[in-house]
Parts: structure tokens; sequence; C-alpha cells
């Protein structure tokens, strides 16, 4: 082979390897990806939280209108019921499938009456939330005082309770 055909064969290797990435390359767009991903993540979990509290904030509201406005047309609240169960009387106020549905944090809506005595009186509740313990708190924050062992969010033994009476 003479010199100049050598250096032609040179030049059509280097251009044949040209046409791509090199797995150096590749690892290091991996790398950048991952890393800003990283970044990204605890983003998104504040998101996520803060979307469920207020989906539950949001919930909480309506229904507690739902079971004041059956109280101002029927003189009184309804009778206890069991955790996704719709209070008797209560059909034509509450659509079931919002009721019955899981709740955003997980677990079952519950309707709490206690009579006229206990604490609370009446209350909408979330029995078996398994989220964890990062949205009631963010919930605490946005309708209450923050704390869960006090005011009108308080929440034990995975249940979170909105006191309305």
């Amino acid at each position: 082979m003479n010199r100049l055909h050598l250096i032609h064969l040179v030049v059509q290797l280097s251009k044949q390897n040209s046409k791509g990435f090199t797995l150096v390359e590749i690892m290091i767009v991996v790398v950048i990806i991952g890393i800003l991903a990283t970044m990204a993540y605890p983003a998104f979990l504040k998101v996520k939280v803060h979307s469920q509290a207020s989906r539950v904030a949001n919930d909480f509201r309506a229904f507690s209108g739902l079971f004041e406005t059956y109280t101002l047309d029927n003189g009184t609240y309804p009778a206890d019921a069991s955790p996704g169960a719709i209070p008797s009387g209560m059909e034509d106020y509450i659509k079931s499938e919002s009721w019955s549905a899981q709740a955003p944090i997980g677990g079952q809506y519950d309707w709490v009456f206690n009579g006229f005595s206990g604490t609370p009186v009446a209350a909408v509740a979330i029995t078996g939330f398994t989220t964890g313990t990062d949205p009631v708190e963010k919930l605490d924050e946005i309708m209450d005082d923050g704390n869960l062992g006090t005011g009108i969010i308080q929440s034990s033994s995975g249940t979170v309770i909105y006191i309305i009476e």
C-alpha cells in the first residue's frame, strides 16, 4: 500500500466513526439526566402533597356544607354511619360515588355524629388514610392551626377528622 492510499483509508475510517456517539458521551448524558431528576424529585413530592391536601380540604368543605344543609332542612344531623356508607337521609344530598370513592390520601370518608354530647359532636373524617402524615399536616396548615392535636383538623391512628361542631 502506498502512503496516499493509507491516508485515504484512515480518513474514510474516521468519517465512519464520527456518525455516532461514543459510550463516554452517552454515559455523560445519562449522568446529567440523573442529576436533573434527583433535583426535581423533591419539588415533585412537595407539589403532590399540596395537591392531595388541597383536594381533601375541598372535599371536607363540600361535605360539611351538605351536612349543614341537611341539618337546616331536618333540624338535626343525620345518624352516625360506618366509613364509606352514606348516612341515612343523606342520599338526596350526597352523590354516592363522591362519598364512597377512596379519598385523595387513601381511606374512606366517614360521618361521625355523637348526638349532642362528646367531642366532636359532628364531623367528617377519613379513616384508614395510607399516604403518611405529610398530606395530613399540610391539610392542617391549609384549614387550621398547623397542630394536628388541636383545632378543627385533628388526626390520630390513621384517621383525620374535620370537626363541624
